[in-house]
């Protein structure tokens, strides 16, 4: 029985029989006074229960629709697991030139002061960037000392913030590598840099983690970067991209994560057939653009100038490489648009360098091929030492110091090692030349 029923049926037995439960109030007055405050306790209760039940059924009608709307994300998120893999997302690339570089007589000698200036580049890019065959979800800039201006202008191009950016720059200088992300799209997990020059030469990668909103599953990587410029530092650069992926083989937050869709791209400054490219070929990367050394012939080149030593060049230093995991859909190197009899920038183009644009796509899941980073090949005998990427440095309490000191001991170890291959160099020179005087001092005595 209810608790409400049974106590209707003990206000009615007090009511009734009053003389069988022999209460001590026998006078009507007092017994009314006590029935009637009874009644209205009664009363209270009765609404207090229907009010719990009012609430039952309410709590048990939100869970329904709990439930019924889970239903629903469900079937959305696996509707969007059907959609997503034909979804597609496009990058851009591109060395932007820096003001620094841009009045270089040397490179540039034949080009007019008024199109090297940031005022009229500036509008320029600005043009290039609301062309809709080549608006991005992920712009990768290298050369970049007008990050806040970039960062505005493409915001201003959609009429909407949808970009956000990350931006590290180099000890010395203001230039930068820049990396904007479509934040409708892409959230970003982690940014962090790998150190790949010593003390003179600063070079570095930017390494970014994003996350795809709509199918959370797909986590990948870009890393953008720009390496030692000049043919006669080739021996740099073999080292520089060594030490990237010395520092992908042993980057936990990438092992941890298990990303095994990798995208690659910046300024190498170096020619397709080099050493360089042919260690992130074996490293099982796939050129977006042709690097064959046949290719530049027919118009796939990405720099001119035109130099006072050398008249017009025309050179490939610019590169995207992405892994099995990741297909290429579309591709834009715009070489047959553009005037550079004179080298570039011109009053058209706003930089030296041509900008590189392609469409790529995820592949299936059940397609996925996992990235080993224990077989990533690099040059073992160069004994790197290497900062590690710090999961806390996005923490605003984590110490900044202990992060420099770190790059500290990163940049006085290259120091050093560069100060003892000097020394054995050294070394083996003087014992070159020891050797070569006891020879001629044995043919002195011979004679």
């Amino acid at each position: 029985m209810s608790y409400p029923n049974k106590f209707n049926n003990f206000k009615k037995s007090v009511y009734n029989n009053n003389n069988k439960y022999n209460y001590p109030y026998k006078s009507n007055v007092v017994f009314q006074n006590y029935y009637n405050n009874f009644n209205n306790y009664y009363n209270n209760s009765f609404n207090y229960y229907n009010n719990l039940n009012s609430l039952n059924n309410y709590i048990n009608y939100n869970n329904n629709i709990d439930t019924n709307i889970v239903n629903i994300n469900n079937n959305i998120y696996y509707n969007k697991l059907d959609y997503n893999l034909n979804m597609s997302y496009k990058l851009l690339f591109w060395n932007l030139l820096c003001n620094e570089y841009s009045y270089d007589w040397k490179t540039s000698p034949k080009i007019e002061l008024k199109y090297k200036i940031w005022d009229h580049r500036s509008k320029l890019f600005n043009n290039l960037f609301s062309n809709k065959n080549i608006i991005s979800d992920i712009y990768c800039f290298v050369e970049v000392d007008k990050q806040d201006d970039l960062y505005i202008m493409l915001n201003n191009i959609v009429n909407q913030k949808l970009f956000e950016s990350v931006y590290f720059s180099r000890p010395s200088t203001p230039l930068g590598i820049m990396l904007l992300y479509n934040r409708t799209k892409f959230k970003l997990i982690n940014s962090y840099k790998y150190l790949l020059g010593n003390l003179v030469n600063h070079n570095f990668a930017l390494v970014s983690i994003l996350q795809e909103i709509s199918f959370p599953y797909n986590i990948f990587v870009v890393l953008v970067t720009h390496l030692t410029a000049w043919d006669k530092n080739e021996h740099l650069r073999i080292k520089q991209i060594n030490k990237l992926f010395y520092s992908m083989a042993n980057d936990k937050n990438l092992k941890n994560l298990k990303i095994n869709k990798i995208i690659i791209c910046g300024d190498l400054n170096t020619n397709p057939n080099s050493n360089c490219i042919k260690q992130i070929v074996n490293n099982k990367f796939n050129s977006v653009f042709d690097i064959s050394e046949e290719s530049r012939d027919d118009g796939n080149y990405t720099m001119v100038i035109d130099t006072v030593d050398e008249g017009l060049k025309k050179l490939k230093y610019d590169y995207i490489f992405v892994n099995n995991n990741i297909e290429i859909i579309n591709k834009i190197l715009p070489i047959n648009f553009l005037d550079f009899e004179k080298g570039l920038p011109n009053e058209n183009f706003p930089s030296d360098h041509i900008y590189l644009f392609t469409e790529f796509k995820f592949c299936e899941k059940n397609k996925e091929i996992l990235y080993d980073y224990n077989q990533i090949i690099y040059d073992h005998s160069l004994n790197y030492s290497i900062t590690l990427p710090n999961p806390n440095q996005n923490n605003p309490n984590y110490n900044k110091n202990e992060q420099n000191h770190d790059n500290k001991l990163d940049i006085n170890t290259d120091k050093n090692n560069e100060k003892n291959q000097i020394n054995e160099t050294n070394i083996k020179e003087g014992e070159i030349k020891n050797e070569g005087n006891n020879i001629e001092k044995q043919d002195e005595n011979n004679n």
